[in-house]
């Protein structure tokens, strides 16, 4: 897996950002083709990173608070439920 960034190409907002992800032919780990993806961790850690690093400071801040309360309220919900 690869990630690009692609920018000017906004129709109407030319500074708009896209990351786009690219799979190789050794990915293995879809599901019925293409469309059926399962990420491993390290993929999860690589898109946050590049969409993080994609940001102004002010966002930064804000995106990396927002990702780890997602991640806290995700572990409390798999405990609360699940044991």
């Amino acid at each position: 897996m690869k990630i690009t960034i692609q920018s000017g190409k906004g129709r109407y907002n030319p500074n708009y950002k896209t990351a786009l992800v690219w799979f190789e032919d050794k990915d293995s780990h879809f599901f019925k083709g293409k469309c059926n993806w399962m990420p491993k961790h390290d993929e999860i850690v690589e898109i946050l990173e590049t969409l993080i690093k994609m940001e102004g400071v002010e966002k930064r801040k804000l995106l990396s608070v927002m990702f780890k309360d997602a991640i806290d309220r995700g572990m409390e919900t798999e405990l609360k439920y699940n044991h």
